[in-house]
């Protein structure tokens, strides 16, 4: 099993082999790959020692090879190379840990890798062990002074820059850290109190040797002592006590010391505060806290209240982390990641239910892993190529409708890679056509409704005249009146079949050359004849002579344009001085977005608010007579034009705007 606080060096340019011995690890590890010389060296001196593996193709010559061996003699290395080369030969000859042939067997590298690591660590422990006997053997001279006293707080300083590594384990940290402060520097306890976050009481977190009430301390934030530290921020030990001016603090100070069973307490101090301290007893040697002695203590607080304040922000971080990774475990859609080099980096939980793969077996592959489609998406939205997404199909897999969104993420304009957001469409769809259907039925359900409302009237009148025929046949002012009411009920009727035929078979237009005038005079005059046959309405016209020609259906717009005259007619009675104004606009001319504007408006009643919003379908009407089919009509018509239809209604009157787009294309279309 691999130690943890160990990193793994890796000076290779092969990215595959990187990624090998990453899957090759019993458990995860602190990989960290670099491509030169220059690198391998920086990581080398920010991480002490560790294990490295030297990929012997990196390297340019034995030279080379030699001084990077020299330059890592504190390391566990491990080297790799072509079997039989001359840079594995010399490398051979090297004081090196092993000598591995590529390419790797990384089931046998595995079991190498962790050997190492146990190696490293063995190693540490003997530095440690040895380094304590030779504090423990110290000398004295004739007054009793430790002739060693002046070298064991450095050699403990390294020690202390090895365990302050270990991040990921606060708790071992404190633990180890003690450890050392009281064994290496020989003091007969120590203890380290700290708050963990904004807010938090200051307690123990660990000790050596302590006195039994310690453990049980509690610093609030407004405690006199946290506040003291926190103004003074120094050093305090019981030779310092006289130097405090107020005596109430000196004591207070000194009841802390005493139950804490101090000699001294060092500060530690973060940017955002008082982190914490650490105490420390007696000297076992017996000799007092020198200058020197304190000045070292002040140097070991300020590294562990550095590495104090990583190790929490550190471990903020992974929390975060967890948090966003069972957020985005949780979400219904599939989270892929896919980094710049092109392997899978994220795999969610969803994302393997929709695509049947398992995430564990994802991890680390290519992207191709995932089919062509998804390769495609990812490189061409890497590369900042417009891609057109949601890119919807059907997995050939699974066999599910699945979506796909592509996202590049970049840091200024370095690309980290790609996140893809994959959905499952089986229940949308499915939603959709349970609406549609609904919809549907709705639709006929309203129609049924419509004609059989529509036609009863009709049927009803003729039933009553044809029951009264037979008393009354010889009556011929009743025959005469039966005549032209059948006769009216009848067109009526068929007025009714030929509305719902025209809206359910709605033919294919046929667009050609057309001037706009054409169709308005024809639906204005069909208008006049049906609704206002004396003219009591006044129709005002503008249209400018230069309007050009429109590509159009001459029958469809015509129609179109009754169904608004009629509305307008219809919305007049009982108004004085009624009035409709038709005008005609012309704009963007010699332009892409060149178009006709046709108003029609009215000075009528408004349209009823309850049914603005679907005015537009079918069976929307509050008429009396009539199945509102109108509407409709000429939304379905101005839309197949390609143009756009608006409607304004207030209490008094009522303007529709229809733009019919001016194009250069006027032969006919499909």
């Amino acid at each position: 099993m691999i130690a943890d606080g160990y990193p793994v060096l890796c000076y290779t340019r092969d990215a595959d082999l990187a990624a090998g011995i990453e899957r090759a690890a019993t458990s995860p590890i602190d990989l960290r790959i670099a491509g030169d010389a220059s690198t391998i060296l920086r990581y080398a001196r920010q991480s002490g020692a560790a294990v490295t593996l030297i990929d012997l193709r990196s390297a340019t010559d034995g030279a080379d090879i030699k001084n990077l061996v020299d330059a890592l003699k504190d390391h566990v290395l491990i080297v790799m190379g072509v079997p039989c080369s001359d840079p594995i030969i010399r490398a051979a000859a090297l004081p090196v840990y092993a000598v591995e042939s590529l390419p790797l067997d990384y089931a046998r590298f595995r079991d190498l890798l962790d050997r190492a690591i146990a190696h490293l660590a063995l190693l540490d422990e003997n530095r440690i062990l040895r380094r304590r006997q030779a504090i423990a053997d110290v000398r004295t001279d004739e007054n009793g002074r430790s002739l060693s006293e002046n070298n064991d707080a450095t050699l403990s300083l390294r020690d202390l820059s090895r365990i302050l590594q270990c991040l990921g384990d606060m708790d071992q940290m404190l633990d180890r850290l003690v450890e050392e402060v009281a064994g290496s520097l020989k003091f007969s306890r120590a203890g380290i109190v700290i708050r963990e976050a904004s807010g938090a009481d200051y307690i123990l977190r660990s000790g050596w040797l302590l006195l039994e009430d310690t453990a049980r301390m509690r610093f609030d934030a407004e405690h006199p002592f946290v506040c003291w530290l926190s103004q003074h921020a120094h050093l305090i030990d019981y030779a310092g006590l006289d130097r405090i001016r107020d005596p109430s603090e000196s004591l207070m100070v000194r009841r802390v010391l005493a139950g804490l069973g101090a000699q001294a307490i060092i500060p530690l101090r973060a940017r955002d505060g008082l982190l914490g301290w650490l105490f420390v007893g007696h000297r076992t040697t017996g000799a007092p806290l020198d200058r020197r002695r304190l000045e070292d203590l002040v140097t070991v607080g300020d590294l562990i209240a550095a590495s104090l304040e990583s190790a929490l922000l550190y471990r903020e971080v992974m929390i975060q982390k967890k948090m966003a990774e069972n957020l985005l475990h949780a979400l219904p859609s599939g989270i892929v990641f896919v980094g710049d080099d092109g392997r899978i980096q994220w795999f969610s939980t969803a994302a393997g239910a929709i695509l049947d793969l398992p995430p564990r077996s994802i991890y680390n592959q290519p992207i191709e892993r995932l089919g062509p489609r998804f390769a495609d998406i990812t490189h061409r939205t890497r590369n900042g190529d417009s891609v057109a997404t949601p890119v919807c199909w059907t997995d050939a897999d699974t066999r599910r409708p699945i979506q796909v969104v592509a996202h590049r993420l970049a840091d200024g304009e370095d690309s980290l890679g790609v996140l893809l957001i994959v959905s499952d469409l089986t229940a949308s769809l499915a939603l959709k056509e349970e609406q549609a259907r609904v919809e549907r039925d709705t639709f006929w359900n309203e129609l049924s409704a419509s004609m059989s409302h529509e036609i009863r009237n009709p049927l009803v009148a003729i039933k009553t005249f044809a029951q009264l025929l037979p008393e009354r046949y010889n009556d011929p002012e009743f025959r005469d009146e039966f005549s032209r009411m059948v006769d009216e009920e009848v067109g009526r009727l068929n007025g009714i079949v030929e509305q719902i035929d025209g809206f359910a078979r709605f033919k294919k237009i046929e667009r050609l050359p057309l001037d706009i005038r054409h169709p308005l005079q024809e639906a204005v005059q069909r208008a006049m004849k049906r609704f206002d046959p004396e003219g009591k309405v006044t129709v005002t016209q503008t249209i400018p002579e230069s309007a050009p020609e429109i590509a159009a259906d001459r029958d469809a717009l015509s129609d179109c344009f009754y169904h608004l005259l009629s509305n307008a007619y219809e919305s007049l009675p009982g108004y004085e001085e009624p009035r409709i104004l038709i005008r005609v606009e012309y704009t963007g001319e010699g332009t892409p977005a060149a178009a006709i504007i046709v108003h029609v408006e009215d000075n009528g009643r408004g349209i009823d608010p309850s049914i603005r919003k679907k005015i537009f379908s079918p069976f929307g009407t509050t008429k009396a007579r009539g199945m509102g089919l109108g509407l409709a009509i000429v939304q379905r018509t101005i839309a197949d034009h390609k143009g756009e239809i608006k409607v304004h209604s207030g209490d008094k009157g009522t303007i529709v705007t229809i733009v019919l787009p001016v194009t250069a294309k006027t032969e006919p279309q499909p």
